[in-house]
């Protein structure tokens, strides 16, 4: 009895050193009617297992000087054999980190940064780096550097076969400066013995209630130029009204060297009991391809000579504690018949 006295007063005391924070959702996506090359479906409804960004819960526990943070996701149980089904459930993007001193942070595991970010989708920015690794991070007074050697989950960063030659995995460091005329920063990714690079520089900072930032990016492939991008965002509000717009630039520099210009776009009006919103962009059906650049970034549209968009206007709301969001999506490319989705999303957390 005094053993189990002892362990229960040893575990209350390595709480009490640490902050928890847990959290739960359960979020369920489906649609309620699809109209796609004359086939009608309707009222199907599921959770998507390869949302890493929509976990079960997250689990984060910090203290003055170190902390720990993990997920869990739902996916495929290989008894059940089945996706999406809530069969299996894995543990994800484990972290520690440590602080040795105020200006020093040591981070292992997951870890991520980027010059500037989007936030209509959460993803149409490709100006950084996440990946498993190694990171230092030191800010202070306004100035910010992390230095980050990542080449993946179970993978070695540094490697060299007897008689080869070395090899060198994927490598990223960031500076930033914040003050009164805004905040700048740079970043280089390196990646397959620093062969292919990403490279680029941002600005962000507030105009008359306006948001803005500019990032510029280049994209090298086995030491010679790929592509160019830019990437301009500006957001803002006047009274119940809110938009965000997100103009990109891609310059292919080889193949085809073609020039794709997207539009990310989004206008929410705040009314009583729920929000109304008109959402734009590129054809869901047309999303980035994974070819051209080395460093797992997406450039480029996989039609890209082809005109093509999507418009989404909806409505999103709470209720009793669950959200709510019912939109209809029109997916619209030259030289294709337009698909029509009625999209749903239910949530509900603590």
């Amino acid at each position: 009895m005094k053993k189990i006295v002892t362990t229960i007063a040893a575990l209350a005391m390595a709480v009490s050193m640490f902050a928890a924070d847990v959290s739960a959702k359960v979020q369920l996506e489906g649609n309620l009617l699809t109209v796609d090359k004359g086939n009608i479906t309707a009222l199907d409804i599921n959770k998507p297992s390869d949302q890493h960004w929509n976990p079960i819960m997250n689990f984060a526990f910090s203290g003055d000087k170190a902390g720990a943070e993990f997920v869990i996701l739902s996916g495929a149980s290989e008894s059940a054999g089945a996706w999406n089904t809530g069969f299996g459930v894995h543990a994800r993007n484990f972290k520690i980190w440590m602080k040795p001193a105020d200006s020093f942070k040591l981070i292992f595991g997951l870890n991520s940064f980027n010059l500037n970010q989007e936030t209509i989708t959460w993803s149409k920015t490709y100006s950084g780096i996440e990946d498993f690794g190694y990171s230092i991070n030191f800010a202070s007074n306004g100035f910010g550097l992390d230095l980050m050697f990542a080449p993946g989950w179970g993978n070695p960063w540094f490697s060299k076969a007897k008689d080869g030659d070395a090899k060198i995995a994927k490598t990223g460091i960031k500076a930033e400066y914040a003050a009164d005329f805004g905040k700048i920063n740079g970043i280089l990714v390196a990646e397959n013995t620093f062969k292919n690079l990403k490279f680029g520089a941002g600005y962000n900072n507030t105009f008359g209630g306006v948001n803005m930032f500019a990032n510029v990016l280049g994209f090298t492939v086995n030491e010679k130029m790929d592509a160019l991008r830019f990437e301009i965002w500006a957001s803002g509000a006047v009274d119940a009204l809110s938009w965000k717009v997100f103009p990109t630039v891609n310059v292919g520099l080889a193949g085809d060297k073609a020039i794709t210009l997207l539009l990310n776009a989004r206008v929410d009006y705040a009314l009583d009991g729920f929000n109304a919103y008109l959402e734009i962009g590129p054809d869901s059906r047309n999303q980035f391809n994974y070819a051209g650049v080395g460093q797992g970034t997406y450039f480029g549209l996989s039609n890209s000579k082809a005109m093509n968009m999507t418009i989404k206007p909806g409505v999103n709301g709470n209720l009793g504690g669950a959200s709510w969001d019912v939109s209809v999506l029109f997916d619209i490319t030259k030289g294709q018949e337009v698909l029509v989705k009625v999209p749903v999303v239910f949530s509900m957390g603590f």
